[in-house]
């Protein structure tokens, strides 16, 4: 058994307090309990509703999702208005299909299993239904809502860059997309 000094520990008046600290079998025995737990949680979440709920749950026609008292509301906000413009829309990609894109490895493995769930959530949110033809459902779906909103007007796409650091040097194990 060590024992380890506290000194800043105004419970302990700085006295010797003994740390006991696990064997290797235990921590072999913790690890390998963890990593099963998170495989389950893998399973389960890969197909989970839960992803969908969070994620929006969208059928597959969005003109159907409003209603015609809803689109006549909609029209009246809207009057007065000239061109629209929507100066916020990103385009994204998991890089498949010979396309380009950046995704950041960590959020494609269940080895970093928060980023995982939230790179489920987001390709929920937009509507992706097959991750090996996400870039070409990200786009479809994206053109369709456009076009689902009557004189859609114009779209300006945003591009998502590198995280760079306080040097300017590029830093993509912090770049999400």
């Amino acid at each position: 058994m060590q024992q380890f000094r506290i000194e800043s520990d105004p419970m302990t008046g700085g006295k010797d307090i003994p740390i006991h600290l696990p064997n290797r079998w235990k921590i072999f025995a913790l690890r390998t309990r963890r990593l099963l737990v998170i495989a389950n949680l893998c399973a389960i979440l890969q197909g989970c509703l839960l992803i969908d709920l969070f994620g929006g749950d969208f059928s597959d026609n969005p003109s159907a999702e409003l209603s015609t008292d809803a689109k006549k509301l909609v029209e009246k906000a809207f009057e007065g208005i000239g061109e629209r413009r929507d100066f916020h829309t990103h385009l994204v990609g998991l890089g498949h299909e010979h396309c380009p894109a950046y995704v950041n490895p960590k959020m494609l493995s269940w080895w970093h299993p928060l980023s995982r769930i939230r790179a489920l959530v987001y390709l929920s949110a937009s509507g992706v239904k097959n991750e090996e033809f996400a870039d070409r459902e990200y786009i479809a779906r994206l053109s369709d809502l456009i076009k689902a909103i009557p004189r859609h007007g114009k779209y300006h796409l945003l591009a998502l860059d590198w995280y760079f650091d306080a040097h300017f040097k590029p830093r993509p194990e912090f770049t999400t997309f």
